[in-house]
């Protein structure tokens, strides 16, 4: 317990200070990136901020963006992939905010001793399509990663977006076939 304090006040002072930014390893290619995804008005879908070729993440933060006139935020919630190795984690949701399109101060961090490697999911945003077709930049800001020993980790963010189509649904067949029967009733009695 205590050395779970003491790693949280050292990423605190750090952060604060700024000194992280001195001694940051990079360990190659660290890419998180906001999902991709086309829907239709009115769905409700889930959207991935997933991260790929990371070494040793420890604990992870960041800010979401997105178009509140095309798009409402339902929930956050965490991602399988700090998990992935069995450590106990502490999340935090953030706050949504719909008045202004963000997502704001999203984090997690492990309780154990040691980071995960490798690729996986962060987080899961549930949103809703609003009933107005457009494009939604979904925007990565304020990440924040840092490895086992609270230094932070180079990353290349990716931002995503979400096209919305027209969710006017095609006609099922029998209404068709009913439709058609009657313009054929009604053709032949006019005869």
């Amino acid at each position: 317990m205590l050395r779970t304090i003491d790693r949280l006040m050292f990423r605190i002072i750090l952060a604060v200070t700024g000194m992280a930014a001195c001694v940051a390893p990079s360990y190659g290619s660290t890419v998180i990136s906001a999902g991709t995804m086309t829907v239709n008005t009115g769905q409700t879908f889930n959207l991935d901020v997933s991260i790929s070729g990371v070494t040793d993440l420890f604990s992870w933060g960041f800010d979401l963006s997105f178009d509140q006139t095309l798009l409402t935020a339902n929930s956050i919630t965490e991602g399988p992939f700090l998990k992935s190795m069995g450590g106990t984690t502490n999340y935090v949701a953030g706050m949504i905010d719909n008045t202004t399109g963000k997502i704001s101060n999203t984090a997690d961090t492990l309780t154990g001793a040691t980071g995960v490697s490798g690729s996986g999911v962060l987080a899961i945003i549930n949103f809703t399509a609003g009933a107005t077709t457009g494009i939604s930049t979904i925007g990565l800001s304020k990440i924040t990663l840092t490895d086992s020993n609270f230094f932070p980790i180079v990353n290349i963010p990716q931002n995503g977006s979400v096209t919305i189509l027209s969710g006017v649904p095609e006609p099922n067949t029998l209404a068709l076939l009913g439709a058609a029967l009657l313009l054929g009733l009604l053709y032949k009695i006019r005869s």
